[in-house]
């Protein structure tokens, strides 16, 4: 059967015929049962984590919570850029240390204290010190510290559970590993959005938002105790491995004799202009179009709901074909979300129609972007750079990720609507790139 899928694919698209088929000296050392086990774990993991996503969504809660605490658009796009960015920024300096430590498991449990610890002060800032002090700025600057925080030591965390991913559990599952986890996941957080509104209805601010930040903390919790279940394939770690700038010029090195990365990273300034409009949407339907909190909600569901189906989509185009497939499509929804939000400027009585749609597709296009590019860098790093590999990409990545905060100053400059046709002309130019994505290296994977 794996043999007629790779068949199907070759045939019509020659372009792909790199497949993610290479066996890991690493992950022969784990039984198929192991890797299996790993990946049903994986899995609850990822179920976990994203029923964590509707309280702290970059392009909903987030921005609400903000919007009481200043009016600055830069703030809130700071706030945006720290969520996108964080988990990525610190991956090349994680992977220069992964050759050193024995275990990527303990370094992964070891920074899930660091995770736990800054939403717990998170809790603190606002049960404790805002009852105190009554001040919006201090919440204000301790939330964006605990923020950074925790979102720069979750890129340590990131890597090591790549690593995992990439060693210990089955190179043909990556696709529905991603699938399952956002699919089931997202099922939940449907059922979780009428709960979100109720408590942002009841509660006064600050403390519906801690509550929310509670269940995020539990979550949190729980979903770092399931992972420390996994059995990770050995590692030898190397005392003598290259110090972080040798690190960084070897991996370049390796980096350049690929031209995928170069094409990838091409892909993600775009994708990443796109997602500079991500914290702004919300804002822009408040302000603007009457949104309150509670109706949010809805939105909310609309943008899961368009996160779950389209995983059918992504983890058919990953499993099937490959992962660079997923940018051939993912720029359809990625064009249809701000242009949906600019019709509903125009026609402002069937604005909740228009936005929910807009979230729909919002949520498809974030989650292609997120599949596709976490496939198409462990599938490049197989070829010979290996967590390196995944570490710099990641680090660029998260250096894109910084865009939100030129969208807070193109706002200034231009509004909200001009910020939203610049994110439409950048999701067309992805096609185009997508299909340079797609060219053959012509090189052939050891197996």
């Amino acid at each position: 059967m794996v043999h007629g899928k790779e068949s199907v694919s070759r045939e019509f698209y020659p372009v792909c015929r790199f497949r993610k088929s290479r066996v890991h000296s690493e992950l022969m050392t784990l039984s198929p049962g192991e890797q299996h086990r790993n990946y049903r774990l994986g899995i609850w993991n990822g179920i976990v984590f994203q029923l964590t996503f509707p309280f702290v969504d970059v392009t909903l809660i987030l921005p609400l919570y903000l919007s009481e605490l200043t009016d600055n658009m830069f703030i809130i796009g700071l706030a945006g850029a720290i969520a996108m960015c964080g988990p990525a920024l610190m991956q090349a300096p994680a992977a220069g240390m992964l050759p050193r430590i024995s275990s990527r498991l303990k370094l992964y449990l070891n920074v899930g204290w660091i995770r736990i610890a800054s939403l717990l002060s998170v809790l603190f800032l606002v049960f404790a010190v805002y009852p105190a002090t009554n001040s919006k700025p201090v919440l204000l600057v301790g939330s964006l510290v605990c923020l950074a925080v925790l979102q720069l030591s979750t890129g340590f965390s990131s890597l090591a559970f790549l690593e995992i991913v990439r060693t210990s559990m089955p190179v043909s599952h990556r696709g529905r590993l991603w699938g399952y986890r956002k699919f089931i996941g997202g099922i939940g957080v449907i059922l979780l959005t009428p709960l979100i509104g109720r408590i942002l209805e009841m509660y006064p601010f600050p403390y519906n938002y801690g509550l929310l930040f509670t269940v995020v903390w539990i979550l949190t919790c729980f979903g770092i105790a399931i992972f420390g279940f996994v059995r990770e394939a050995p590692h030898t770690p190397d005392p003598f491995a290259p110090k972080f700038p040798e690190f960084i010029s070897r991996t370049t090195v390796k980096m350049r004799q690929e031209p995928g990365y170069i094409r990838l990273f091409t892909a993600q300034i775009l994708a990443k202009t796109w997602m500079m409009a991500l914290p702004f949407y919300i804002i822009f339907a408040q302000n603007d179009l009457g949104v309150t909190p509670v109706l949010a909600m809805t939105l909310l569901a609309f943008q899961v709901a368009g996160k779950i189906l389209s995983n059918l989509l992504w983890a058919t185009l990953n499993d099937r074909y490959c992962s660079r497939m997923i940018y051939r499509w993912v720029p359809i929804p990625a064009v249809l979300a701000p242009g949906l939000f600019l019709l509903a400027a125009i026609q402002p009585d069937f604005a909740m129609s228009w936005l929910s749609a807009a979230f729909f597709f919002m949520g498809a296009a974030i989650t292609g972007f997120q599949i596709g590019f976490t496939n198409v860098t462990l599938d490049l790093a197989d070829r010979g750079a290996n967590a390196g590999g995944i570490g710099v990409m990641h680090s660029a990545d998260g250096i894109l990720s910084l865009l939100p905060m030129a969208g807070g100053l193109l706002i200034a400059c231009v509004g909200f609507q001009g910020l939203f046709i610049l994110t439409v002309v950048t999701a067309v130019s992805i096609f185009p790139v997508s299909r340079i994505l797609l060219k053959d290296s012509g090189k052939r994977p050891a197996v």
